[in-house]
């Protein structure tokens, strides 16, 4: 399997990861082989690329915390609950449970997973796709640091709700197809405030996780917003959801900006650690999160170009990887893996920009 920008993909390209609606239905199923008509659809509603399974290639465990039917189901219900408010009802926050409940047992119940799979979205489900995301790493860094069930209940809910003060910002704001004016960008601070407002309405939910809502954009080093707190002002389900929030947000794709592969994301955390993020924060996040997602193109230090095709726990940095041509850029004709677990003279020298296999050659 690996992913595919959408000016990549080819009709007869085999999907193998299932595409979801914005209120969580199936828009296009795992196995489907993709047209040049549901190409250029995907491609206009604005998906950055898709999965694609290559033929021949070994079916390797793929690391994933929840499942894909957890996931839907958390989107459509965040997709309801958003429409609720906007539509004056009051929030189900029992069903917001139900989910949250769901995601932290299949959290708990691996460990060992890495979060080794690149999310996929378009811009316009940015908001309930990036809940939910948010939401699944709140929960295993939680899980990393150590958090008992019932925080981990608590701050799930405040990850999966953390931007419900965005009903309260204008449409136009939100969906400004580009960088946002001063005058916008403030607007867009209040919602923080209005999300915890909306929160603490409902006895329901815990005051600390309303406060994963006003604190995921503070920053220790006091340079975030509402109220720039700094360090101790911050609670530690704000200081987790800094980093989902932060480390989401980079992944995601922007009308302004393609999204930011994890190895650099990774990067950014390292060097913000201590200053704007918590140092055990970044440090659960360098352990749940695989650097080179599966589907990532990768040139080793053998001059081999490949697709990282399986991870192992302990070991984000040395994936299985399936090459696709060796060091003088000639394309194989056969199916052959290096995994770097095994070979440790052999590492990932960089990462590539969604190689076109069919003309890898010439792109090397």
């Amino acid at each position: 399997m690996r992913f595919v920008p959408m000016t990549q993909v080819r009709p007869g390209a085999r999907l193998a990861r299932t595409i979801y609606r914005d209120d969580g239905s199936v828009f296009v199923r795992s196995g489907k082989i993709l047209t040049a008509f549901e190409i250029r659809r995907l491609a206009d509603l604005g998906f950055p690329g898709v999965y694609v399974a290559d033929p021949g290639e070994e079916d390797w465990p793929v690391p994933a915390l929840i499942s894909e039917a957890t996931r839907a189901a958390a989107v459509s219900r965040l997709w309801h609950a958003f429409r609720d408010l906007q539509q004056g009802r009051a929030l189900d926050v029992g069903s917001l449970y139900d989910v949250v409940d769901s995601i932290v047992d299949e959290i708990l119940a691996d460990p060992r997973a890495l979060i080794g799979l690149a999310d996929v979205r378009t811009h316009d489900t940015y908001t309930f796709g990036h809940s939910v995301e948010v939401c699944v790493l709140c929960v295993a860094l939680g899980r990393e640091l150590g958090l008992a069930p019932e925080r981990l209940r608590a701050l799930g809910l405040g990850a999966l709700l953390h931007d419900i003060g965005k009903i309260g910002i204008p449409a136009d704001i939100l969906r400004k197809p580009g960088r946002l004016t001063a005058a916008e960008w403030r607007v867009i601070q209040t919602h923080p405030r209005l999300g915890f407002d909306i929160l603490r309405r409902y006895h329901e939910v815990p005051i600390p996780a309303a406060h994963v809502a006003y604190q995921h954009h503070e920053r220790l080093d006091g340079s975030g917003y509402p109220r720039g707190l700094k360090e101790e002002g911050i609670h530690l389900y704000g200081k987790i959801s800094a980093v989902a929030d932060t480390f989401d947000a980079m992944r995601s794709s922007r009308v302004y900006r393609p999204s930011i592969p994890v190895h650099q994301v990774l990067a950014f955390f390292q060097r913000s650690r201590g200053v704007q993020f918590a140092r055990d924060v970044v440090d659960s996040l360098l352990r749940v999160v695989a650097p080179y997602p599966i589907g990532t193109a990768v040139r080793l230090t053998t001059g081999e170009v490949g697709v990282v095709a399986g991870l192992l726990p302990g070991e984000p940095y040395r994936p299985i990887v399936r090459i696709m041509a060796d060091g003088s850029g000639r394309k194989l004709d056969t199916v052959r893996y290096r995994d770097l677990c095994r070979e440790r003279d052999v590492a990932i020298g960089g990462v590539l920009a969604g190689l076109d296999f069919e003309a890898v050659a010439t792109a090397l």
